[in-house]
This record gives structure tokens, C-alpha cells and sequence, in this order.
């Protein structure tokens, strides 16, 4: 481990008694495993890769800057339509990750909702496999005791004795190191 400077540890320590900072922090760095490629994904490196613009184009021609546009479309402003639309294109890949994982193949209908160039998915947690889970707008750490039926939700044991057993979905967990792909 890298050794932090005291000064800097009470900046951290400082930073992170705020509520809004420790929310922040929260909404930026935590993932559930079936998030995490829905995440990364971005949306214009894929037109480009499409329009073959990423692979050493120094500069493009207005007819393919053109055609990038076309494919993105009219840009949108941030409003309560756009976030829904969003929220639904994220509940959408959430479905059919559950579908991929219920029966282990892409059909048509479900690879339109995957973000298109990554097939993998995340895989389900294992049981005993150590989890930070957000509890009660906060974040615990804990071990997934049991996998429940739905494919989408886990019983959690937390490391604190105080807090008791929690039935979670798996967007509410992820997991410690890294996460395997199917």
C-alpha cells in the first residue's frame, strides 16, 4: 500500500464527514455488477467505431463528421423526459441481462437492449463472496448468505453485528476486486 500523508488523510477524513461529499462519492464509484458495462458503455466511441473514425483518422471529412451526427441524432437537453428515457434504457439492459442469465442465449429481441460491441455479462455473486451493499443510504460491508430465486436479489450478512440480515437486490450490492464475465 501506498502511504498517504497525514496532511492529506485529514482532508479525506474532513471531505468525507460531509453527507453531500459521501453521497457524491457513492453515486460516482458505486456500481452493482449488472451496471458496471451499462456504465462504461459510451455511446459516441461506438458511432465512431462504426463510422471507422477511432483506428488512426487524424482528421475527418464533414461527410463522415455528417454521418456521426445523423446517427446520434438531435442533442438532447437534460430534462425530466431525457432522465426517464434514460432510466428506461437502463431498466431495459437490466432485463435482458436477467434473460441472458435465465437462459444462458442472445436472442434477437434481447442483444438490441445489451449495449451492442459487449456481450458479456456479469456473472451472479457467489455465496460467501464478500459485498459493500447500500443499506439504509448507506454503505456496508458484508457476505452474500443465500441467492434467491428471482436472479435479481441476495440475502446479505454484514460484518457489523448490529445490523441484521438483508434481503437486497443486486443493484444495491457490488462486489470487492474484480467482477468475472460470462
Amino acid at each position: 500500500a501506498v502511504p498517504v500523508p497525514l496532511a492529506l488523510r485529514a482532508r479525506l477524513r474532513n471531505a468525507l464527514s460531509s453527507p453531500l461529499v459521501r453521497r457524491w462519492c457513492m453515486c460516482e464509484w458505486f456500481y452493482s455488477p449488472i451496471d458496471a458495462r451499462f456504465f462504461r458503455a459510451n455511446e459516441f466511441e461506438r458511432v465512431l467505431d462504426d463510422e471507422h473514425l477511432l483506428q488512426g483518422v487524424p482528421r475527418a471529412t464533414r461527410a463522415q463528421w455528417t454521418a456521426v451526427k445523423a446517427r446520434l441524432g438531435r442533442p438532447r437537453r437534460l430534462s425530466a423526459k431525457f432522465i426517464a428515457e434514460e432510466r428506461e434504457k437502463l431498466h431495459q439492459y437490466r432485463r435482458a441481462v436477467v434473460a441472458v442469465r435465465g437462459t444462458g442465449t442472445y436472442t434477437d429481441d434481447v442483444m438490441e437492449r445489451l449495449v451492442a460491441g459487449n456481450h458479456h455479462v456479469a456473472p451472479l455473486l457467489d455465496v460467501r463472496q464478500k459485498v459493500m451493499a447500500y443499506v439504509d443510504g448507506e454503505l456496508r460491508t458484508g457476505a452474500v448468505l443465500q441467492q434467491l430465486t428471482d436472479f435479481f436479489s441476495y440475502v446479505v450478512r454484514f460484518d457489523d453485528k448490529d445490523t441484521p440480515d438483508h434481503v437486497l437486490q443486486e443493484t444495491h450490492l457490488m462486489p470487492y476486486g474484480r467482477v468475472r464475465a460470462l
